[in-house]
């Protein structure tokens, strides 16, 4: 196949939108890339790795760019990649200084769709096969239901308890969303659960280790009534790859000596196997580091960075797990390249196994990040990745977890997360900080953070706002405390193709605020075509009722917000809530569907402003209770 090739027409230019289908294939259309120093970005999915028939299309009389780039590895523009592309999130970069490149099409792949595209296969302990007590629906604080993925699960007490899965697909790894007991004492335990794959028991190692916190913000250890912060996952990555039909039965047997076993859901999928090292790299084991002996491999691969560096050539961690005590590495060197084997092969674990990026046109692919953190600092602990103050990070396909923090930007610009899993975390999954612009996150799948899973923080300890960020096709639910998207303050955001599921406490599916003494809100901020399941909850302290989408304006907004295209359905409270004693100087909501257990729409008192509805559709009443200072039109 060839993945170039120049059309002489502005073929396509009609086709909006990221991944629109065509006849010629999927067409992403350039103005809608992420750019880079020059290049233009696409974030692809690939059902399978092989060959996909693909073209760029050009401008009228332009040659055609000089570069290309797969995964990070350049080509010519007229050779063929056959094979290029690998199972789930691949990228896909054009060489585009002169501005003439209008759309890259690509036969085969899966156009995304609203949320992140992901490989796994995911199967909710409730809808399959079981013989133990189904735990209903909540959304109360604290209660087992309310931390569950679709807000229920299935409980294992009794011998013999267990929950059934066929699979739908071959698979070759293993996820399983779990909580046991904590320790009486606090720290959690240890407790193995029968794993069955077609009658053979296999034990799976559970822990508590990771999760149980009490009391107040920023949390405890020691355990008393208020106990909360339930789940955790544990991943297997099995010998060989099962076929379609395999019978998987999780089930509490009489060596299973916990005192219950909540089983949320299980996720599977077929792993590639490991990468090859690539020939312009330099792995970390030739530089003293050493897999699986559990000594510290920090120097080792420090080495190797600065090595890489002098002789332009690649960092390679392969396949193993590879131990980093301390604090975060710092990249000082720029233009490197950090490269494992796949997120399943190549691990980094430890307390120290993150990276302050102290650098320009760091990169980093293929790899895991597992942290050890089991308690919230806000003074201390793991960041997965830390720019500040550099431009262009890319980060693509790692996994994050069990760190504090698995992004945090500060005053970076054209940061890039793609195809990222972050998991289990004690703050936010990715914040996007202190005037942090120009930069996007996409196709991840963030889960089960202590904080916001996505955050714009516009933060006024900084010189400028954040500007001109995008967050799209992200799945991102079950965050513990806070939002599955926050903005607080900034310039010309966009939030958009989102599926955000599943909020707990004291935040909403997304939530547009000037909390924490942001810089001022201005130009527009867009909100559309997200999809939010579930969104929405309580503030247990001030007893507010937070909606799907949230606006709160303790401080005034003066920018125009755009509510456009998304679906709301079984919001725990309301579809969308305006709250403070300020003034919003205009919300736009068209085309919406709010599907509420509460109101469709709810204003507070105090509000001014103005808001237009059209063409939207919503559960509930509308409630205006400031209706002499805040107008409503089109209703």
């Amino acid at each position: 196949m060839r993945l170039a090739g120049i059309l002489r027409e502005a073929l396509l230019m009609a086709l909006m939108g990221c991944a629109a289908k065509h006849g010629d294939g999927v067409v992403f259309q350039a103005d809608e890339a992420f750019k880079r120093d020059g290049w233009l970005v696409f974030a692809v999915y690939a059902p399978s790795p092989g060959e996909y028939a693909g073209k760029v299309v050009y401008a009228k009389g332009a040659k055609g760019p000089a570069e290309v780039a797969v995964n990070g590895v350049k080509v010519a523009a007229e050779t063929a990649i056959n094979g290029a592309l690998n199972a789930g999130i691949n990228t896909i970069s054009l060489n585009d200084r002169d501005a003439q490149v209008t759309a890259l099409v690509l036969q085969g792949v899966v156009p995304a769709s609203r949320g992140a595209t992901v490989g796994c296969r995911q199967y909710e302990a409730e809808t399959v096969t079981t013989n133990a007590e189904v735990l209903p629906d909540s959304r109360v604080y604290r209660e087992f239901a309310s931390e569950a993925s679709g807000r229920s699960a299935v409980r294992l007490v009794n011998t013999g308890d267990y929950v059934e899965i066929s699979a739908e697909a071959a698979f070759n790894a293993l996820t399983l969303r779990y909580c046991i007991p904590d320790a009486e004492d606090g720290g959690g335990i240890d407790a193995s659960l029968g794993l069955y794959i077609n009658d053979e028991r296999h034990d799976l190692h559970l822990t508590s280790k990771y999760t149980w916190v009490y009391g107040t913000f920023p949390w405890t250890n020691a355990p008393d009534e208020s106990g909360h912060h339930f789940f955790d996952d544990v991943h297997l990555l099995l010998p060989q790859t099962l076929s379609t039909g395999t019978r998987l039965r999780l089930q509490k047997d009489a060596a299973d000596t916990a005192a219950y076993y909540l089983i949320d859901l299980v996720e599977l999928e077929e792993v590639a196997p490991p990468a090859q090292q690539p020939a312009n790299a330099l792995s970390i084991t030739d530089y003293g580091a050493i897999a699986d002996d559990g000594e510290d491999d920090k120097l080792a691969f420090l080495r190797c960075v600065q090595a890489a560096g002098k002789a332009g050539k690649e960092v390679w961690i392969p396949a193993g797990e590879f131990s980093f005590n301390g604090a975060a590495m710092e990249i000082t060197v720029s233009d490197t390249v950090i490269r494992g084997a796949g997120m399943w092969h190549s691990v980094l674990h430890g307390l120290g196994a993150g990276f302050k990026i102290s650098a320009h046109n760091v990169s980093f692919y293929d790899f895991g990040i597992i942290g050890e953190e089991t308690r919230r600092d806000d003074n201390f602990g793991l960041i997965g990745f830390a720019p500040s103050f550099f431009s262009n990070t890319f980060i693509q396909n790692v996994w994050i977890e069990h760190v504090k923090v698995g992004v945090w930007a500060n005053h970076a610009d054209a940061l890039y997360a793609a195809g990222c899993r972050i998991r289990n975390t004690f703050a936010d999954g990715v914040n996007l900080c202190g005037g942090t612009s120009n930069s996007m996150v996409e196709q991840c799948a963030i889960r089960n953070t202590g904080d916001d899973a996505l955050a714009l923080w516009s933060s006024s300890n900084y010189d400028r706002p954040d500007r001109a960020n995008t967050i799209r096709h992200n799945t991102a639910g079950l965050q513990w405390l806070a939002n599955n998207v926050a903005v607080y303050g900034g310039v010309d955001n966009i939030i958009t193709d989102n599926l955000l599921h599943d909020t707990v406490c004291f935040g909403a599916g997304i939530n547009v605020s000037t909390n924490f003494t942001p810089h001022a809100f201005d130009g527009a901020l867009t909100i559309a075509h997200n999809t939010l399941q579930r969104c929405g909850s309580r503030n247990y302290d001030a007893v507010v009722h937070y909606g799907a989408i949230w606006v709160r304006c303790p401080e005034p907004i003066d920018a125009t917000i755009v509510i456009q295209g998304n679906e709301v359905s079984d919001a725990t409270y309301h579809g969308l809530s305006i709250e403070g004693n300020h003034r919003v100087r205009e919300v736009l909501v068209t085309n919406n569907r709010f599907e509420s257990r509460e109101r469709g729409i709810d204003i507070g008192t105090g509000i001014s402003g103005t808001m237009t509805v059209k063409d939207t559709i919503f559960s509930g009443v509308l409630q205006n209770r400031s209706e002499a200072t805040f107008t409503i039109t089109g209703l």
